[in-house]
């Protein structure tokens, strides 16, 4: 999964893809405030972001995503968690953010 941060919003793209998660930035966007006023997350430091589990799941709802992506979902997150990258209150990914590169278009 890629999150995209832009002054429009944050988007996910590649949610089919369980076993890589990264964010990208665009450039001069106050991304804490982005991530907070779409109820997305927020920012840990300069490398990370954290993501929720609502909104990445929420991201999911519509999309044409394979059957059993829920479970395959909820194996990311039971990883994260033993690596200790899941954040609580609310529960959220902590999500390394990809510096010096070239936003992806989003979807």
């Amino acid at each position: 999964m890629h999150i995209h941060i832009t002054t429009d919003g944050v988007t996910v793209t590649d949610l089919e893809e369980l076993r890589a998660l990264d964010a990208v930035i665009e450039p001069g966007v106050d991304a804490d405030s982005i991530l907070r006023s779409t109820h997305a997350g927020h920012v840990v430091d300069d490398d990370h972001i954290a993501v929720t589990l609502a909104f990445l799941r929420a991201s999911a709802l519509g999309a044409n995503l394979p059957a059993g992506w829920e479970a395959g979902f909820e194996k990311t997150v039971a990883y994260a968690e033993s690596k200790g990258w899941v954040l609580q209150d609310p529960p959220a990914l902590r999500v390394h953010v990809v510096q010096n590169e070239t936003l992806p278009p989003s979807a």
